[in-house]
């Protein structure tokens, strides 16, 4: 299937409508952290990564991954956790890293090449810190 595709499958899964609203996506920044526990990069909210925010929020939600859990390491030395914020960290296992190649599809295919920041960071973290919007 093409990423259109799966970004309208996304939707109905997750109940919101395509073209995806901002007021629709809990996710406000996402976090690619190493198995070390060093934050690799992060995506900030904007227009262009909405589809790719909620399928972050997604994979957040428990409906990809059982490996959902906070790791309070990162969170120490990100400083979200004495900031009060409301983020949640997740593991990147095979299955969701499959996923991950499913949904993107063609995207997937040129990450490297058209330097597409949030798949590229999805690939290559270990874990993913995700903030929520207050």
């Amino acid at each position: 299937m093409a990423y259109r595709d799966n970004v309208n499958l996304l939707c109905d899964q997750m109940g919101v409508p395509n073209p995806i609203r901002e007021d629709d996506i809990k996710v406000d920044k996402i976090y690619f952290i190493s198995d070390r526990w060093i934050e690799l990069g992060h995506v900030e909210s904007t227009e262009m990564n909405r589809a790719g925010r909620l399928f972050v929020e997604f994979i957040e939600k428990g409906k990809l991954t059982n490996e959902r859990r906070l790791y309070r390491q990162w969170e120490r030395s990100s400083g979200l956790f004495e900031a009060g914020i409301e983020h949640d960290v997740f593991r990147i296992n095979k299955a969701v890293a499959l996923l991950i190649q499913w949904h993107f599809a063609e995207l997937y295919t040129d990450a490297y090449e058209k330097n597409r920041t949030l798949i590229l960071g999805l690939l290559d973290a270990t874990f993913v810190g995700v903030v929520f919007k207050s």
